[in-house]
């Protein structure tokens, strides 16, 4: 199996995409060690491509594990997971505050993943810490927190959809897809306990193609993301539309979601909304 290979952030979320081409020619010995194209700036993130380590059935598990879920507004997640080698934060879609919305100061990440470059995705600066930064298509993998990034273009451009996992459950995060999924998105995403499907309409899905994709998907539990809420410039939709789409389901709504495994449900479907 290859390695981690790796190329240093430079200029900002998009610098490093032209050398992460002439970076990924060298395989490194170790999943943690990259060598830098050039010195290392310490304030900048690093940005991490590979190819799979192990076979996933070979990954150890931690048994009865909480994965902590929380949505911060628009696509934004925080999702904290324990691994083999200790508890990870994943931070999806971090925004800037010209959203309207105020994004947390506070959050110290392992790992960034950003769907797009644009304000409302890709404030990586506004992260704590050093985080490895997941904004391109590919495998990758930190101290057992898997992340699977393909690319999905929207009207806007460039876009990617994401998978996690970490465990023994996997996240499907849709970013802000703006279409239905095609046949091999529907594959890459089909599987998925847990489904984060954008439905405030406008540049997003709206209530009623939201409620399409989950139901091709078919996950467990779907989150509902990217709806209207106080204080966001953006005009959305609210949830009520996704919900009135999606007809029977099991609600539950929350700040923070806990997770175990065994918590999934066996059959049917439950919509969690979470609240900032």
């Amino acid at each position: 199996m290859h390695k981690m290979q790796g190329a240093r952030g430079a200029g900002g979320p998009r610098g490093a995409e032209n050398m992460g081409a002439q970076a990924r020619g060298s395989l490194l010995t170790s999943c943690f060690l990259a060598l830098p194209l050039a010195p290392l700036d310490p304030l900048r993130p690093l940005r991490l491509s590979l190819s799979p380590l192990l076979p996933h059935d070979t990954i150890p598990t931690i048994q009865h594990a909480i994965m902590h879920i929380i949505w911060h507004g628009l696509s934004c997640f925080e999702v904290v997971a324990k691994t083999p080698a200790g508890e990870m934060t994943l931070v999806v879609d971090p925004y800037d505050n010209t959203t309207g919305l105020r994004f947390p100061r506070t959050i110290e990440a392992q790992v960034v993943a950003t769907s797009h470059d644009a304000e409302d995705a890709n404030a990586i600066g506004a992260l704590l810490g050093s985080p490895f930064i997941v904004d391109m298509p590919g495998e990758f993998e930190t101290k057992g927190l898997f992340v699977y990034s393909m690319s999905a273009p929207i009207k806007s451009g460039a876009h990617r959809l994401f998978r996690f996992e970490a465990e023994d459950m996997s996240i499907a995060h849709l970013g802000t897809l703006d279409r239905e999924l095609t046949e091999e998105e529907l594959k890459f995403v089909q599987g998925a306990n847990i489904l984060m499907v954008p439905c405030g309409g406008g540049r997003v899905l709206d209530g009623k193609q939201a409620a399409a994709v989950v139901s091709h998907v078919e996950p467990g539990v779907v989150i509902p993301m990217t709806f209207g809420v106080p204080n966001l410039k953006e005009t959305l939709a609210s949830v009520d539309d996704f919900y009135k789409a999606v007809g029977t389901c099991q609600k539950e709504e929350t700040g923070k979601l806990k997770l175990q495994k065994r918590d999934l449900p066996e059959e049917g479907l439950k919509c969690v909304t979470m609240t900032r």
